[in-house]
């Protein structure tokens, strides 16, 4: 899917999402895999000036009730698998299906619905920039957020590239989920850099390697755990990454490797 064909769907989905009460200053909680619902989603919060939550799909059904109760979003935007766990949390919300298998019949209006009836007119630039929230693992109890205005200099991107040499119009595969801080990163960065993003749905070792071979990748973006997984894959698969890029933890550092 093209830069343009983004921009009209999300100017639809705007659209839509504005006629249907939600606009600027409201909170979208999303929780999504990996794939251009996600991205959709996001871009057309932006373009209102609504926040965007977002939530990992890894949560239990209560722990998705207490951070929907506490930030209280207008909007639950969910995958349809997740149905069962944003029910309770999503009462009294708006609520829209960003990804269904073939052949289901969601409860509720999907992403792809409102994109179709939506106007793709372009949209008022927002008087305020919406915020994003990434929460915590929720290891140790209810998620917490961490707020992220949207920054107003490039000084953010100029310190990441200083360490990480990414280059314009490349492709990254981003295998990290884009609702943690490492793969959202990666998202934000491959836009302004005009990347080729390849996601997907699901993390699988064969999988994404042979993503990064089929698309000729030179970044990849994982979380340290998927490092342990044994693709049992040969090492020309990879032969045009450049950058491996797994997030850190107390144990590890960004790297780069050939």
């Amino acid at each position: 899917m093209s830069f343009a064909e983004i921009h009209g769907r999300t100017n639809a989905l705007a659209n839509a999402w504005r006629a249907a009460g939600i606009g600027e200053g409201d909170g979208v909680a999303i929780m999504c895999r990996n794939h251009r619902g996600f991205v959709e989603a996001t871009v057309a919060c932006s373009k209102l000036g609504a926040g965007a939550l977002y939530l990992n799909t890894a949560f239990a059904g209560p722990q998705i009730a207490d951070v929907l109760t506490r930030e209280d979003p207008v909007a639950v935007i969910y995958d349809e698998e997740f149905a069962a766990l944003v029910e309770q949390g999503s009462r009294g919300r708006k609520r829209f299906v960003a990804w269904s298998e073939p052949g289901s019949s969601p409860a509720d209006v999907t992403l792809e619905q409102l994109i179709s009836g939506g106007s793709r007119s372009g949209l008022r630039a927002p008087a305020e920039k919406g915020r994003v929230v990434i929460l915590t693992s929720g290891t140790t109890g209810t998620p917490k957020g961490a707020a992220r205005q949207q920054p107003d200099t490039l000084e953010p991107a100029a310190a990441f590239f200083s360490k990480i040499p990414l280059k314009a119009r490349e492709t990254t595969v981003i295998a990290a989920p884009m609702f943690h801080s490492w793969g959202f990163a990666h998202f934000t960065l491959g836009l302004a850099l005009s990347s080729t993003l390849v996601l997907r749905n699901k993390f699988d070792p064969e999988e994404t390697l042979r993503a990064v071979s089929q698309q000729r990748a030179s970044a990849l973006a994982v979380v340290p755990v998927m490092l342990a997984a044994d693709p049992r894959a040969s090492a020309s698969d990879a032969r045009a990454l450049r950058h491996q890029l797994p997030a850190c933890d107390r144990r590890q550092r960004v790297g780069a490797a050939r």
